[in-house]
């Protein structure tokens, strides 16, 4: 199917993603791309409304209606909603005023660009919306290029990468977002908007963790199963902005794009400017279509290629063990290995406390004798991958980097931070400033060399510091405030270089927890610490956030399964059996202290490893269906279904139930209807969630009228349920 069409005209366009429509059309009155579709699919561009039509407000006036539903709007005349593009002109003007110019259709890899060409002509400011359709996902890109194409220099004040004016509707827009903090993130949250401005931003330098860019708009009727929705991620890992804008009677905008909070961009004569990707989709089915939509793009197109199809390691860290402590040394740490060996793991992982100090990244003198090449190796003789903790964004005043370089570090010209200055999250470490090119290739280096000298298959990147001095010593060519904007180019930079390098190396995303949760830096690492808070009752909240933005198998951390990390954050005790399942929604970690584990608690350990093997293919790259939300209920049920239909994993997680409640039957989905499936539980016996117990066979049919009839009791209980279709 070809993606992108045109009318006869030239005038009129239809983007054809594999489930919707994008329509947009250039006004003969103003020259201005005019939003005119983003839903249903429809067949031809001829089936689009007009320009003209789609600006038919009777009741403002005619210099207001053409500023309406505009594809990039540029502050210039009547516009008064918020602008993508605000630019200060050499000669003192503000205001740019843009038209079509031409258009340009060219392949990409498994897709169709549309390039439209609009122009400043009085100031020679050349912006280019690109538009990218792609012939397997249903979702599209968006972004801008801004070039300079006159003699003086444009100081651009707002860059957005896009607008989306949105169906109008005489009820309240709903937005569904993402926000939370330390060991609480990406909780989701729905706001009423009935007129005015909503925004959704970051300024801590990354992606989160106040909020994530991540939106979704409704009219407050959509079910998990039915109901439109409009949905949208920035592809960003600096500050964002997302405004949802409703003027009353006249239209609804969602614009977006890098935070106009602390920014600034003096664009040089011929110099460009290129916005990150806005992400748009349409569900006509619901908050779990969107899902399921979300999901499909993310792994055909987001999800580094090393890792697509395929599943996850199970992983042994050592920081639920030994934190930082005396005890992270070389003889636990061996002794541990092996014993990770015998119970089935995978990936071994250090933590953090192997490192001599924080910036400089050498192996502890006394805990490691200067190297950890021989972990590195005994790892590998015993058939597991082997990877590191690292934050090397940060350094320790202590380090040599710091007595060497105080240049290297954030600070502004004439004020270099003092210790009560800085974000309390990690007190007395400093940021470097990678906008510095020297600072850029060091950590390049830096980390390209522990890669190879202890041949690393798995590297854990680690920021826990947010941004309190986003400055430089050196002036930067762009003005001092493109310097978050820079920092987070250099940052791109350096990780574009180690997946050259090392494309099959497993990056795993730590900042803070989940402060960096965006799909700008998931093109990178693709395992993600959902949360430094492992507590199992808390991962099954914060995993239905995490699935707004990723992938299940993406979800990590080091301590799903441990003695007592998950005690710290809500002081409860959570049994082992639901510790385990929480951990196997995502790509499960053991945090045990494995020095001290006796026979039976290693016995255990493998047995929910061996379980976690058998059930991660269908779980990981499945299709994902929310039957019942812990936002709901004192109870959960998550139901995973193979692409081919042959399986499923359903989790249910209860906990809080009183008065002897029962819960209703969990109607399953997206199973073949005429195929009988074979059903086994796991956790029915008491303090046991491994051994299996079979169900009566039931065709899928049964399964998605009559549901699972599963008893769950009191406080922490779990089930899971393994259905294997028969074949004839």
């Amino acid at each position: 199917m070809k993606q992108i069409l045109l009318d006869r005209s030239g005038k009129k366009f239809l983007l054809q993603t594999t489930d919707c429509s994008y329509g947009l059309g250039i006004s003969p009155a103003t020259g201005l791309p005019i939003h005119l579709h983003f839903g249903k699919q429809l067949n031809s561009p001829n089936e689009l409304p007009s320009p003209d039509e789609r600006q038919n407000i009777a009741h403002i006036r005619e210099t207001r209606r053409r500023h309406t539903f505009q594809e990039y709007p540029a502050f210039h005349s009547a516009l008064y909603s918020e602008s993508c593009l605000l630019a200060l002109h050499a000669s003192g003007a503000r205001g740019t005023r843009l038209e079509f110019d031409s258009f340009q259709l060219r392949e990409g890899r498994n897709s169709e660009i549309l390039e439209l060409l609009l122009v400043d002509k009085l100031h020679q400011l050349f912006v280019t919306l690109v538009y990218t359709v792609y012939a397997d996902s249903p979702l599209l890109d968006r972004r801008a290029v801004i070039r300079n194409g006159g003699t003086a220099p444009v100081t651009l004040q707002q860059a957005f990468s896009a607008s989306l004016p949105l169906p109008w509707s005489d009820t309240p827009d709903r937005i569904t977002h993402l926000h939370g903090h330390w060991a609480a993130e990406g909780q989701i949250a729905h706001t009423v908007l009935e007129a005015g401005k909503l925004v959704l931003e970051s300024r801590t330098g990354l992606s989160g963790p106040f909020a994530m860019p991540f939106f979704a708009v409704d009219d407050g009727s959509a079910t998990e199963e039915s109901g439109d929705l409009i949905f949208g991620t920035l592809q960003w890992s600096g500050n964002w902005k997302i405004v949802v804008e409703r003027n009353d009677n006249i239209d609804s905008v969602i614009s977006g794009g890098i935070n106009d909070f602390d920014f600034q961009w003096n664009l040089l004569p011929g110099a460009v400017f290129e916005t990150p990707a806005f992400t748009f989709g349409f569900a006509e089915h619901g908050f779990g279509d969107m899902f399921r939509k979300i999901h499909r793009h993310i792994r055909t197109h987001i999800e580094p290629e090393s890792t697509r199809g395929k599943v996850m390691p199970l992983i042994c860290n050592t920081y639920g063990a030994f934190r930082s402590s005396e005890k992270m040394n070389a003889a636990n740490t061996e002794r541990a290995i092996q014993k990770a060996a015998a119970l089935g793991a995978e990936l071994f992982v250090f933590d953090a406390g192997w490192q001599e100090t924080l910036g400089d990244w050498t192996a502890h003198h006394s805990k490691f004798h200067g190297t950890i090449r021989p972990q590195a190796e005994l790892a590998h003789r015993l058939g597991m991958k082997f990877g590191v903790w690292a934050e090397l964004e940060s350094a320790d005043r202590t380090s040599s980097i710091f007595r060497d370089h105080r240049e290297w570090f954030m600070q502004y010209p004439d004020q270099f931070p003092a210790d009560d200055e800085l974000d309390d999250s990690a007190s007395g470490r400093m940021l470097l400033n990678l906008t510095l090119p020297e600072v850029e290739e060091h950590l390049y280096r830096a980390l390209d060399s522990l890669i190879c000298e202890n041949e690393l298959d798995y590297f854990k990147l680690d920021m826990n510091r947010l941004f309190t001095h986003p400055g430089s010593p050196v002036p930067l060519p762009e003005g001092e405030q493109s310097f978050g904007t820079r920092y987070v180019q250099a940052l791109y930079r350096i990780f574009e270089r180690i997946r050259r390098n090392h494309p099959d190396l497993l990056l795993e995303n730590c900042a803070c927890g989940n402060f960096r949760s965006d799909w700008g830096f998931d093109r990178f690492a693709f395992r993600i610490n959902r949360s430094d808070n492992q507590e199992g009752l808390d991962m099954i909240k914060l995993h239905e956030g995490f699935l707004c933005l990723h992938q299940t198998k993406a979800a990590g951390g080091g301590c799903h399964i441990s003695d007592h990390y998950f005690f710290d954050f809500n002081q409860r005790e959570v049994p082992r059996r639901f510790q385990a399942f929480a951990g196997m929604l995502g790509s499960l970690s053991i945090g045990v202290d494995l020095t001290r584990a006796d026979p039976e608690v290693m016995e255990s350990l493998r047995r929910y490893g061996a379980l976690y093997k058998k059930l991660r293919p269908t779980v990981q790259n499945g299709l994902y269906y929310r039957i019942a939300s812990c936002y709901d209920h004192p109870y959960a049920c998550y139901e995973f279904v193979a692409p081919d239909r042959s399986e499923a994993v359903v989790f249910f997680f209860a906990h809080g139930l009183q008065l002897q409640q029962r819960l209703p039957a969990f109607r399953l989905r997206g199973l073949d209807d005429q195929a009988r499936y074979a059903s086994t539980l796991y956790g029915a016996l008491a303090g046991d969630g491994c051994t299996p117990t079979e169900l009566p066979e039931r065709l899928g049919r049964q399964l998605a009228v009559f549901g699972i009839d599963m008893q769950l009791h009191g406080d922490l209980d779990c089930r899971i349920v393994h259905l294997k279709r028969k074949d004839d």
